[in-house]
């Protein structure tokens, strides 16, 4: 169920920024009729529910928005799909925001065109949503300031050699990064089956720091796991059991240097039904033969 178009707008109704996902013409212009309609209740109608993320617009089609720091970010839908999924791409959206551009402002926005285009890109595949985790961004969008520090150093003009040194260093893994784990949906796939490479993996950031050491060194290695176990049960009036559920969740705190692979072998697999995982656990490998393997982020 794909987005139609991203707006990101004034509360005044001004728009600052727009991106369409559907191809055709006529998608195109119904959402800038739609925008506009909303633009305009949002800025005029006194009425208009600005605490109700939900807009019916008499043309068909929703927009679903949040305002954040007096920014409105709004996603037209026409097709059915759960608001709630919309709402929660855009709560991710505004904290990538938050680390590429800093505070929201008008202003930081059009400072930062290109960049948001470019995150609006890989984000969203033709109205469906991607990627969110902002480590995984990092590795195929560059920082601005780490993209500043590379045209610093191409062209000569800079701050000072160890600055532009740092900044070299830091987008060269940055680019490898981007190079490695391309746009392709298939090949984000890939990252959590059972064929990975260590080397592009966004949750973990292992890569070589200025004096050539790993960025993630620990004296002992160390890992800690916790297993939680909850029942719910149901219990008439007689003291019979009516009914009964398990839920289960093991979370890791992981210290260890390099790119460790860490396997779980459970006394009962065929047991645990309706269970989702941390994108680093192997799939394939869970699902031929029940072992949780994975390579950990650093730390919880």
């Amino acid at each position: 169920m794909p987005i139609d178009s991203l707006f990101i707008l004034t509360e005044s109704g001004t728009c600052i920024l727009e991106k369409h996902y559907r191809n055709d013409s006529i998608s195109k212009v119904a959402s800038l009729t739609i925008s506009k309609h909303f633009s305009v209740q949002l800025s005029t109608d006194p009425s208009f529910q600005k605490n109700d993320p939900i807009y019916k617009s008499p043309l068909g089609p929703i927009c679903i928005f949040l305002i954040r720091d007096k920014i409105v970010f709004c996603c037209v839908v026409s097709q059915e799909e759960p608001p709630i999924v919309v709402l929660e791409f855009i709560n991710h959206f505004v904290e990538v925001l938050d680390v590429y551009i800093g505070k929201l402002s008008v202003q930081s926005i059009k400072d930062n065109f290109i960049v948001i285009y470019e995150l609006l890109s890989e984000m969203i595949d033709e109205g469906h949503i991607i990627i969110t985790d902002v480590a995984e961004l990092t590795g195929i969008v560059p920082i601005p300031n780490l993209l500043q520090g590379v045209i610093e150093s191409v062209s000569g003009f800079g701050i000072g050699k160890s600055h532009l040194k740092t900044a070299r260093i830091e987008t060269e893994n940055q680019y490898w990064r981007a190079n490695s784990y391309t746009s392709n949906s298939a090949n984000k796939n890939l990252l959590v089956g059972s064929e990975n490479s260590p080397n592009i993996l966004p949750w973990r950031k292992n890569f070589k720091t200025e004096s050539g050491r790993d960025s993630i060194s620990y004296t002992n290695n160390e890992s800690f796991f916790d297993f939680e176990e909850k029942i719910s049960t149901v219990v008439d009036s007689t003291g019979n059991l009516v009914s009964y559920d398990i839920m289960g969740s093991i979370s890791a705190n992981c210290k260890v240097n390099g790119m460790p692979e860490i396997k779980i072998i459970l006394n009962h697999p065929k047991f645990i039904d309706d269970c989702w995982f941390h994108q680093c656990v192997r799939l394939k490998i869970f699902e031929s033969s029940k072992v949780l393997s994975f390579i950990p982020p650093d730390g919880k």
